[in-house]
């Protein structure tokens, strides 16, 4: 199956961060990824997919950016958690 440009995909990839207290787990995140791949230089959707996040106040960074040689796009990936 080859993919049509532009597409985003998530995962929840397990727990992030946690709080312990008296021997036991209080409060656990989870944290997973986005991607995105365009074939648009300056696509806005970069843009629109930060501004949903923190318009949803989910905790999230820039992991990285990447051009991949084979197709011809860039590879946005954001690590978000929440709670």
């Amino acid at each position: 199956m080859k993919a049509e440009y532009p597409y985003c995909v998530w995962a929840e990839d397990g727990a992030g961060n946690q709080l312990n207290g008296d021997n036991y787990m209080i409060q656990q995140s989870i944290q997973g990824t986005i991607d995105y791949y365009t074939q648009n230089e300056y696509d806005p959707v970069v843009d629109e997919i930060q501004a949903a996040l923190k318009s949803a106040r989910i905790s999230f960074y820039l992991n990285s950016v990447q051009y991949e040689d084979e197709t011809k796009a860039t590879h946005w990936e954001w690590v978000f958690e929440v709670s």
